[in-house]
């Protein structure tokens, strides 16, 4: 506890006493009680109590008559902002008070009392008490009404700001030298006055007169209410000291003997229970010793009570002095607590003055030597909560405190935690001051507060709220008595508020709170101070020293993100891109990834992924293009640049759930707690669409005779091949197609795929044909609504290729086939028996015991002679080719066709179908009913067709249906000049204007028939 002085002021010559056979106490000066006032502020930093200014001293401009031997001091009271000092020894011992009031911290002289009646000795201001608007004031050697028989005078002011008036003077009757108004107290409306010698119950063993005012008239009464102790003994000097404080009085009788002991000295406690004062305990110490005087000085709180014993030994020193504490513990007045001087010296007088406040206590020491000889001091107790401590021992202050024989302290009042201090005897510079006195006043100032800060703290980063109770310890207002005073925290700087969403507290218990913000890591120095409010007035200081702690947050690896969106749907075999313009992009982002590389896993279901670019991306698994699965490495940028656009692609013709799946791992680069990962998945919803059928392209071979199945084919996703309509879309330019032996229409359709079958046609020199066909599907059952589709058109390519190599003959199955090369070839069929020759330009293949069922014969390219001998009848197919040839057949029904070039063709036996085709031909059918064409026939017939036209007209000799429209190929009647002859039989002429047609015999059954082209 700091005490600090605010004022002092001074006075003159000491007195002493006319009754030098009467030792002569020094009085309790009494001032207003009110319980336990607010708990003391203090300053731990200053240690101590500190001075409210210069000490209390008139100007002698306004009060000019203080000067050496006043004895300012002797006695002391002080409420709220007005102090009263007593100057007993003023003018020859007459005696004034001086009054002071304090504006702010400033103290100054307002008046100086001194009634008019007085004379020489009186020693008026020997005791002061003042109690609001009241002050008391004893001249205890007053000879009002016989000797020294002493008298108290009263003092009012209407408020604080008037001036205090004399409003009574009161005395006693009786014997001399009774010395009323040695001691003086007032409380409220209860003035108590001491008269120590007075023989009131015994010689010289004291009394006390109590007045009480009236209320309602607001003036004294004439004559007070005399009390004695109920033990009362010559020379008690009962009422040396007095104290009032509510409806309590306590009264000091330092020359009391009891206990078998002389002068150990008493106190008396008085109590108003609405009856009037009547003795509630005697108190005496625990272990009383001769000469103690207890009682010298007195004062009360409430029920507690403190009484000076002013030469009490403590040993092995002798006469230091004490101070008693008394509690009312029920009914009874206890010894509670022993107060001494901490560092007693012989003669200290330790407890020639006391007073208390709450739990305060101030006990005088006015011949202590410290620093110099009988400089005097005022000790100060606290109450903890559990006893009284030492808090400080005040001394002079400033430069006051180098002047021996001031008694400092002889006089003590307490109020406010303001203690106002007399030293009596304190001689200042200058030949007319020497024991001018001083009086002090000394205020509590606030301590610093202090606590012990916690360590360093250390998270996490991402730890969220933060809590840690005690962080703070030892939080302390400063001294103990100010143990009631809030406290709070405060932050005063925080080097980094980023890391924080709720910055760094600290509540008044010490836990230390504060709220991470979200990935944020580093350090912040936070100062904290603890204030109190104890405010700073007087000097007071209410802040700790800085304290000043670290909060390291480390680098924790934070998880990266994925963006990505919400369901997606796309059409089935379309690509779904995620792009912002289209709301759906993928991204990635990592707090603390900075350039360190991740890792991106992509793994796509019913479908690939593909990103739009690979630029800065190194792949473990696939190539980042059509991957249904890969994995890659690469910089934020890089990969985010990559999703950029990137897509998804169904499995092709895959309709229903499909996803993409994204796993991102940072690789544990940053901070602290390994890798991290996450992992997002888009469901992707693909839509069916009606896909278009295929229809299948294929290549088939076929030899010139022969003939070749064609499978048609075509697929679809949705329509099971069965379902499928084929439409031909165009047929062969030469050679028929056929399904079931019936001819194919163009624009023909078919339910599932038909088994056709393509014939060359003869005579068509043709080495290749084809034609086209769609496909088309019956919808899609999964997706409703949607048009059926058809497919682009497929070609089926047929190669035709010579039945037999140029130059060669060969049996096979009992067809002799021989063919010519590309120049002017000889080929000539003859048999013996069962022996058949073949000549080919002079060379000649033999087939020994052979059976032959059909001949066919090509003359390919070139002048070519073609000879089947006569002797042969079964049916010939010649096909001379280009060039100018000369066929015969042989006696069977024979199919011979010149082909381009001026031909001869010849019949011969047999009902043979002869065609000249293009150019000047010579046709002769020969013997039999048979077919002269001078042109050609279609391209599309096939041999057997054109054999079946001859076998037809051979047997019914009526014109084939259809020969006219269908069979002949117009475009072959091309004008040249053509000769026909029938021969024998019914022949059928074929021709064009200009032809000529020999032998023509209309008439009987076999008779020939011309028809016109």
């Amino acid at each position: 506890m700091l005490w600090k002085l605010v004022r002092s002021f001074h006075g003159l010559n000491r007195h002493r006493n006319r009754k030098a056979q009467r030792p002569r106490q020094q009085p309790r000066f009494g001032q207003r009680r009110q319980g336990v006032i607010e708990t003391l502020e203090h300053r731990l930093a200053l240690a101590g109590w500190s001075a409210q200014g210069p000490e209390l001293q008139p100007d002698v401009d306004d009060f000019p008559d203080f000067g050496s031997g006043d004895n300012i001091g002797r006695s002391v009271a002080i409420f709220g902002d007005t102090a009263v000092v007593g100057v007993p020894d003023d003018d020859g011992d007459e005696g004034a008070i001086y009054i002071f009031k304090r504006n702010g911290t400033t103290w100054t002289a307002s008046q100086r009392l001194s009634p008019s009646d007085l004379v020489a000795k009186d020693i008026f201001g020997f005791a002061v008490g003042i109690s609001e608007n009241t002050i008391v004031v004893g001249a205890p050697q007053n000879d009002s009404s016989t000797s020294q028989i002493g008298a108290i005078y009263i003092f009012e002011r209407p408020n604080a700001a008037s001036p205090f008036t004399q409003v009574a003077k009161r005395t006693l009757t009786g014997d001399s030298d009774q010395f009323f108004g040695r001691s003086v107290a007032i409380d409220g409306d209860t003035i108590v006055a001491g008269a120590p010698w007075d023989d009131f119950g015994a010689t010289d063993g004291g009394s006390i007169v109590i007045y009480e005012r009236d209320t309602l008239t607001g003036t004294w009464p004439s004559s007070g209410t005399k009390r004695t102790a109920s033990d009362v003994a010559t020379g008690d000097s009962f009422g040396n000291a007095v104290a009032v404080s509510g409806n309590r009085i306590i009264v000091g009788s330092p020359l009391d003997n009891h206990s078998s002991l002389s002068q150990p000295g008493s106190a008396y406690v008085f109590v108003d229970n609405g009856t009037g004062f009547t003795q509630e305990g005697k108190l005496i110490a625990s272990t009383p010793a001769a000469t103690d005087r207890l009682g010298s000085a007195v004062d009360i709180d409430g029920t507690t009570a403190v009484v000076g014993s002013i030469l009490r030994d403590s040993s092995p020193t002798l006469d230091v002095g004490a101070a008693f504490v008394f509690d009312l513990v029920g009914p009874t007045w206890t010894q509670t607590a022993t107060l001494f001087r901490p560092t007693p010296t012989n003669g200290d007088q330790f407890g020639a003055s006391v007073g208390i406040e709450g739990n305060l206590i101030a006990v005088g020491a006015p011949r202590t030597d410290t620093p110099l000889g009988n400089s005097g001091s005022v000790v100060v107790f606290e109450h903890n909560g559990l006893s009284w401590a030492f808090d400080e021992e005040v001394l002079l202050p400033g430069g006051d405190a180098g002047v021996s024989d001031s008694e400092l302290g002889r006089s003590v009042s307490i109020h406010n935690a303001s203690i106002l201090a007399g030293a009596p005897e304190h001689s200042h510079s200058g030949p007319t001051n020497n024991d001018l006195g001083s009086a002090y006043v000394f205020v509590d100032i606030n301590d610093e507060p202090f606590f012990t800060p916690g360590s360093n703290i250390s998270v996490a980063e991402d730890s969220g709220e933060f809590t840690q109770a005690n962080w703070a310890t030892g939080i302390s207002a400063g001294a103990p008595n100010e143990s009631g005073q809030s406290l709070q925290f405060v932050v005063t700087n925080n080097t980094n508020p980023t890391l924080f969403t709720v910055g760094p507290a600290i509540s008044a218990s010490g836990t230390l709170t504060f709220t991470l913000a979200d990935n944020a890591n580093g350090s912040a120095t936070i100062t904290v101070v603890l204030m109190d409010d104890g405010g700073t007035a007087n000097g007071g200081d209410d802040t700790s020293d800085p304290v000043s702690f670290v909060i390291d947050i480390t680098p924790v690896n934070d998880a990266p993100e994925n963006s990505v969106p919400g369901a997606q749907s796309v059409d089935e075999d379309e690509l779904l891109a995620f792009l912002p313009g289209d709301f759906n992009s993928i991204s990635v982002s990592d707090i603390d990834a900075g350039s360190s590389a991740i890792e991106v896993t992509l793994e796509a279901t019913n479908g690939t992924a593909s990103l739009s670019t690979a630029a800065g991306l190194v792949f473990s698994i696939g190539t980042g293009f059509g991957d249904a699965l890969m994995t890659f490495q690469g910089t934020l940028a890089d990969i985010n640049a990559a999703l950029f656009g990137a897509t998804f692609a169904p499995t092709t013709n895959y309709s229903g759930p499909a996803s993409l799946k994204i796993i991102t791992d940072d690789l544990g680069n940053t901070g602290t707690g390994g890798a991290m990962t996450d992992e997002d998945t888009i469901a992707i919803t693909v839509d069916p669409v009606n896909d278009a059928p295929t229809a299948n392209a294929q290549n088939v071979d076929v030899d010139e005779d022969g003939q070749v199945p064609i499978n048609l084919s075509g697929t679809d996703v949705e329509t099971p091949t069965g379902n499928l309509t084929f439409t031909i879309l165009s047929l062969p330019a030469t050679g028929l197609l056929t399904v079931g032996g019936v001819p194919v229409q163009i624009n023909q359709t078919f339910s599932g795929p038909p088994a056709l079958v393509y014939e060359p046609s003869i005579g068509s020199g043709a080495t290749s044909a084809t034609f086209d066909f769609t496909v088309t599907d019956d919808g899609d059952d999964s997706a409703p609504g949607q048009a059926d589709e058809t497919s682009a058109a497929a070609t089926v390519t047929i190669g035709i290729s010579p039945a037999v190599a140029d130059g060669t003959a060969t049996l096979v199955d009992g067809v002799l086939r021989a063919g010519g090369g590309s120049g002017n070839d000889s080929v000539i069929v003859s048999r013996s028996g069962s022996t058949w020759n073949v000549s080919i330009n002079g060379t000649t293949t033999t087939f020994a015991l052979a059976t032959v069922n059909e001949i066919r014969i090509w003359g390919r390219d070139g002048n070519d002679s073609i000879i089947v001998d006569t002797n042969i009848s079964i049916p010939a197919t010649i096909d001379a080719g280009a060039g100018n040839d000369v066929v015969t057949g042989g006696n069977g029904s024979d199919l011979i066709f010149g082909g381009d070039g001026v031909d001869l063709l010849f019949g011969n036996g047999g009902n043979d179908m002869v065609i000249g085709g293009d150019d000047f031909d010579f046709v002769s059918g020969g013997a039999g009913h048979d077919v002269v064409v001078a042109g050609s026939v279609a391209p599309t017939f096939t041999a057997a067709m054109l054999r079946d036209v001859a076998a037809a007209w051979a047997a019914e000799r009526t014109a084939t249906e259809g020969v006219d429209d269908g069979t002949i190929d117009e475009s072959a009647f091309d004008g040249n000049f053509d000769i026909l002859t029938g021969g024998a039989g019914a022949d059928w002429f074929i021709v064009n204007i200009g032809d000529w047609i020999i032998d023509y015999r209309p008439n009987g059954v076999n008779g020939d028939l011309i028809t016109q082209i």
